[in-house]
């Protein structure tokens, strides 16, 4: 991706991504999450679990960070079974129904009337659906960042030489779903603004780079990017 020249850009990696920039920001989104677990009263041993495997931005399993002390199978089963769905799945808002299983009966010794779980559930999946919408944004602002006025004429024209040299490469040795980027002729290309300009110089730089990558081990692999195959997910 533009951030760190990696091939995948998806939220998986926007997650798992080691530039200082996106694992800062992600530092600062999670504790949002850890602060609704608290407010909302979530079971202890759920917040435990959640800040010990989601703290850092490569999680691992949640049965591992299950507490020693937790003599609750209930306990032990969701983490298990969010484990079987996948810390990747969790930001997309699939969690194991074991976790309100578990609230409910953690309501119903605090409250004599208890709170919606529809509520927590439904909050709890938001909050993960915001933290990968804010990491998507962040990775928008970074590559997309408002310099359209705040280049000088020496910048300018080095953005200019630069691209310059990329195009007259050709699309020979670039992921194939990125030919699509030279279908402009480059006087088209310079006449666009220089946020797009900069985009479209990053997007080729890495799909050079991931190109690369696919051909290092596999020779042949070359000839059926650029002839016959499609590009996987």
């Amino acid at each position: 991706m533009p951030i760190c020249q990696q091939c995948k850009e998806n939220i998986d990696h926007l997650i798992q991504c080691q530039d200082e920039s996106p694992k800062s920001h992600y530092q600062k989104v999670i504790q949002k999450l850890f602060k609704f677990l608290k407010n909302s009263h979530t079971h202890p041993s759920i917040i435990q679990i959640f800040q010990s495997t989601l703290s850092n931005n490569l999680p691992t399993s949640f049965e591992y960070f299950v507490p020693t002390y937790e003599i609750d199978q209930d306990v032990i089963k969701a983490a298990q079974e969010q484990d079987e769905i996948g810390w990747k799945n969790i930001f997309k808002g699939h969690l194991s129904s074991k976790w309100a299983h578990l609230q409910m009966k953690h309501f119903s010794k605090m409250y004599a009337n208890s709170p919606s779980l529809y509520n927590w559930s439904k909050n709890i999946i938001l909050q993960f659906y915001d933290i990968s919408y804010s990491m998507w944004s962040h990775r928008n602002e970074i590559v997309h960042d408002d310099f359209e006025e705040k280049l000088n004429k020496k910048e300018s024209d080095a953005l200019k030489k630069e691209i310059t040299q990329e195009y007259m490469k050709g699309h020979t040795n670039i992921m194939r779903y990125h030919k699509f980027m030279f279908q402009d002729s480059l006087t088209s290309l310079m006449k666009k603004t220089v946020i797009e300009k900069k985009y479209w110089l990053l997007t080729i730089k890495a799909s050079l780079i991931c190109f690369d990558k696919t051909t290092e081990n596999h020779p042949n692999i070359q000839s059926i990017n650029l002839d016959h195959a499609f590009v996987p997910d």
